[in-house]
């Protein structure tokens, strides 16, 4: 989370004062602009609870009053906010409505309040950077954060997540990659057990969609099973069982519906643990591709791979898109992904046994370049970059031409690009190194 998405978050958690979810919103921005607190506050004061009515959700009042501050009120802009607002859910604006569906899922009504101001913000942020509003004249935009240590251990992936200071709330999807049949890369359950404990999480996998021991639920569940992870975990094959759920993409580049395995919709917040390596297709695999194809049911990953061409796991690839067509999708879905568990997801890279193929390969190389450490961000984009740029530092590691091969030859940097462009993280951070 960038600093207005957070002020709004850490205002709307407070008891004592209170702020009601149209000021929690409004405030931060209207803050930057000089405005005056007391007048900001009383002017959004009736805008809570839906008007005090149940009419419009305050998360939105307060947003379309921030746009309105920086002259981003044009009617397409206003129309667009809404839709993307009403699409994440179920075609609901209003407080009451929002607050039932809410109820009969069994969500309690503050957390549920507090994730949608942050929704709110987030949105409203990304809106004014994309038209150039944010930063401010004199100011320089913020950095993300992203914290690194070269020791690789379990309690050292644990460490970083704390480091976050992030508490992931309600129920925790882990995404981890289960590894394919005969991957001999690929990082074991055992390694991230303490992380999943600390989070008392969920691990969550999708189906393939090309031939191997994923592409079918009974080949994966029994492959999952072999690879240990039951043994661990409480473990969810998100799409074992249709329909998808579809993720909307507005903005989206190439493709406007990530496809995603239906489960997912029964987390409140994820966790993406990522090992970064590389990859046949996308160059380099890290959090983005976990957001995406990670996430992807089968019909969805076809999807991504075909440029939003077809659904069906033979026919995407009799052609495959063009290369950057692909990888533009691959950040339309990270966004529908991040997106969706906006102010709830945390990233964590592994950068070990780092082949240029995927963990998704049956046969792959060897590692060829040195282990590097582990990273760990609230910013999907941020976090790729980060280990994109330490594996260019590693430039007296012998391995260190072969692997940028890889990633220079599949144009792997353009999902980066792509996906800091739709606006939901940057390429812009500080490393802490811990």
């Amino acid at each position: 989370m960038s600093r207005f998405t957070e002020e709004a978050a850490r205002l709307r958690a407070l008891t004592n004062p209170h702020y009601n979810c149209a000021q929690a919103v409004l405030l931060p921005f209207a803050k930057a602009t000089g405005a005056d607190e007391e007048t900001v506050l009383k002017l959004a004061s009736a805008f809570g609870g839906g008007m005090r009515r149940g009419s419009v959700c305050g998360a939105v009042t307060g947003a379309l009053m921030a746009l309105g501050l920086f002259g981003a009120d044009d009617p397409e802009t206003v129309s667009r906010f809404q839709a993307c607002f009403a699409e994440a859910h179920e075609g609901c604006l209003d407080c009451a409505e929002l607050l039932e569906k809410n109820a009969l899922a069994g969500g309690a009504k503050k957390p549920f309040c507090n994730a949608l101001v942050t929704e709110s913000a987030a949105m409203t942020e990304r809106i004014l950077l994309k038209k150039g509003k944010l930063p401010l004249k004199g100011e320089t935009a913020m950095k993300a954060k992203v914290y690194f240590t070269r020791e690789i251990t379990p309690e050292s992936v644990v460490r970083l997540y704390e480091a976050l200071g992030k508490e992931l709330p309600g129920k925790v999807a882990v995404k981890v990659h289960s590894g394919e049949a005969g991957n001999q890369n690929f990082l074991r359950p055992d390694f991230w057990k303490p992380m999943v404990d600390k989070v008392d999480g969920t691990v969550v996998e999708c189906n393939t969609a090309y031939g191997g021991a994923r592409n079918e639920t009974k080949k994966h569940l029994q492959l999952l099973r072999q690879h240990g992870w039951n043994r661990y975990y409480t473990v969810d094959l998100m799409d074992a069982d249709g329909p998808d759920a579809e993720l909307s993409i507005p903005d989206g580049k190439k493709i406007k519906k990530d496809l995603v395995g239906k489960d997912l919709m029964n987390y409140d917040s994820m966790l993406v643990l990522a090992h970064f390596k590389g990859h046949p297709m996308g160059g380099f695999g890290g959090a983005l591709k976990q957001l995406s194809i990670g996430c992807a049911s089968t019909a969805g990953k076809a999807y991504i791979h075909s440029a939003g061409r077809t659904t069906d796991q033979r026919e995407c690839w009799n052609p495959p898109a063009p290369q950057l067509d692909f990888l533009e999708s691959m950040a339309d879905a990270a966004a529908a992904v991040t997106r969706h568990f906006e102010g709830r997801i945390a990233f964590i890279n592994v950068m070990k046994n780092m082949s240029v193929d995927c963990d998704c390969c049956a046969v792959a190389e060897d590692p060829c370049i040195k282990d590097i450490g582990v990273l760990a961000s609230l910013d999907p984009i941020a976090i790729d970059q980060a280990c994109v740029d330490l594996v260019y530092k590693a430039a007296d590691d012998p391995g260190q031409k072969h692997f940028l091969k890889r990633i220079e030859s599949r144009k792997g940097i353009h999902t980066v690009e792509a996906a800091a462009e739709l606006g939901f993280g940057s390429r812009e951070y500080e490393l802490i190194e811990i």
